[in-house]
């Protein structure tokens, strides 16, 4: 990796999803992509055996230790404010409290970086950084304060569908979605250009442009963990908003849990590759497999079949690239969800498009 940083802040997807879906219990080792952690942390409600946390980004790997260290030793009102979930001006002071008990590696890495722990661990991701500053400088181009608070304001779901759809959505704010979330912006300073290596997509703005006015029909913008976040420039207005790790009702479960964490800085493949049969039983898998080309993809499902106990589940999501089972496996996975569907309300947390989970037979 040429430039080591940290691309996403926090996770994304919806984690009551992947619980419902891999049905973790105390017997089940989990294999989980690591991303910004919360995800991961979230399956320790569940107190499963161990739960292995893996990214091939060391910058992830370098957040999610230190999350987890500042976890163990913080109590939950110094933690929001040292990851940025509430105002905490007193991080550099945390940071060399929790500093001696990082790895070498993961010392180096934020000793450099003590700008982006000032600002919040929440906030240090270039996907966050990238809504953050779309929030800060192009929604003014295009709306008042006034109007914004009015977006936010709006006391039902109708209301709030009919101001977007009549206020909101003008010429000026299709204009700039279109420049601000294509492939070229987006990928270059949102996400990653690799990231849409098989997206056969033409415009991929449009597919998040119909998705947002989806959300914004379907649930109020404070209730949604992931527009709240954004709309209120990185601030989590409300307690129910916060990670479901964080939230008071299930720290305390969290942090009983932390030692059954595993972190790993590996590829799924060279995980895999490594992995003994019946290793594991759960895989959460975010959206890999979209990075992935088919025959590789394909590889990848063999190589789960190979190491999953028998009646393991795998649960990941898709946002461009479609990735069905292919058909030479497809007598090997039965979906967990048999209408082939999720209950709609599960996917007003994501942008996501897709949602799958499948029994491995």
């Amino acid at each position: 990796m040429s430039r080591l940083e940290v691309r996403y802040a926090q996770c994304w997807e919806d984690p009551r999803l992947s619980r419902e879906a891999l049905a973790v219990g105390p017997d089940d080792d989990v294999l989980s992509i690591a991303s910004g952690g919360e995800n991961g942390l979230a399956f320790l409600l569940d107190r499963p055996r161990s739960v292995t946390l893996i990214d091939r980004n060391p910058a992830q790997m370098h957040l999610v230790e230190l999350k987890v260290l500042a976890a163990r030793r913080l109590d939950r009102e110094e933690l929001l404010g040292f990851l940025g979930a509430r105002p905490g001006p007193d991080k550099d002071r945390l940071y060399d409290v929790l500093r001696p008990g990082l790895s070498g590696p993961a010392r180096a890495f934020w000793d450099r970086r003590r700008d982006l722990i000032r600002d919040g661990l929440f906030h240090c991701g270039r996907y966050e950084r990238f809504f953050r500053a779309a929030i800060r400088y192009v929604v003014p181009l295009i709306h008042s304060r006034k109007t914004l608070r009015a977006l936010l304001d709006c006391p039902t779901v109708g209301e709030q569908a009919a101001f977007y759809r009549d206020v909101w959505t003008n010429r000026r704010w299709r204009t700039l979605f279109r420049l601000v979330f294509g492939k070229r912006v987006f990928g270059r300073w949102g996400r990653q250009r690799s990231h849409y290596r098989y997206v056969t997509a033409a415009d991929t703005w449009r597919l998040f442009y119909d998705r947002a006015e989806r959300e914004l029909s379907q649930r109020l913008v404070r209730d949604h963990p992931g527009l709240a976040y954004f709309f209120k420039e990185s601030a989590y207005p409300r307690p129910e908003n916060l990670p479901l790790w964080l939230q008071a009702a299930h720290f305390p479960a969290i942090r009983e849990g932390l030692d059954r964490l595993k972190l790993r800085t590996a590829g799924l493949d060279e995980i895999l590759a490594a992995t003994h049969p019946g290793d594991f039983s759960k895989f959460n898998l975010s959206n890999i497999f979209e990075y992935m080309a088919a025959g590789e993809y394909a590889r990848a499902l063999g190589g789960i079949l190979r190491v999953s106990r028998s009646g393991g589940r795998l649960a990941f999501w898709t946002m461009f690239v479609p990735r069905p089972v292919p058909s030479s496996l497809s007598a090997r996975f039965a979906p967990v969800f048999p209408d082939g569907s999720p209950d709609p309300a599960y996917r007003t947390w994501t942008l996501f498009e897709d949602f799958h989970a499948w029994r491995l037979l």
